[in-house]
């Protein structure tokens, strides 16, 4: 596993896996760690998902360097590289060739940030994006 301590805590795990155990049952070790792996994976590609969530609210609220600052810092809190990067080059696709999910976030972030317009002028971008990008956590889980 190539997981620092700080990602392990980020998905949950800190201080529940037993290090004795990759000594006395090394198959349940290796199960364990397959499956923090998939976790791991899941939970970079939600990050991912967030990432273009932000891009798309930069873009409609016309402050990408903003949203860009905001996904920069997630990378390094994070760990995970080219969450941005990745953002822009589903972003610069064909819509219909983005994800479905892709779909979906575009036509929430219009609605979010027209109903952002109308009570807040997007004032404070970064608390925006992490208040809007709970909100549509919850839509489109």
């Amino acid at each position: 596993m190539k997981l620092s301590a700080h990602q392990w805590k980020l998905m949950g795990f800190l201080g529940k896996i037993d290090g004795k155990m990759f000594h006395t049952n090394p198959n349940y070790a290796r199960a364990v760690l397959q499956w923090a792996w998939r976790e791991w994976q899941l939970f970079t590609s939600e990050k991912s998902k967030e990432a273009f969530h932000v891009l798309l609210i930069g873009k409609y609220l016309a402050n990408e360097k903003a949203a860009e600052d905001f996904v920069r810092k997630t990378e390094k809190d994070t760990g995970i590289e080219s969450l941005w990067e990745r953002a822009v080059k589903m972003h610069q696709l064909p819509k219909d060739l983005w994800a479905e999910w892709a779909k979906r976030a575009d036509v929430i972030v219009r609605e979010l940030v027209e109903a952002i317009r109308n009570e807040e002028k997007a004032a404070d971008l970064e608390g925006t994006i992490q208040r809007e990008l709970q909100k549509m956590k919850e839509r489109t889980a």
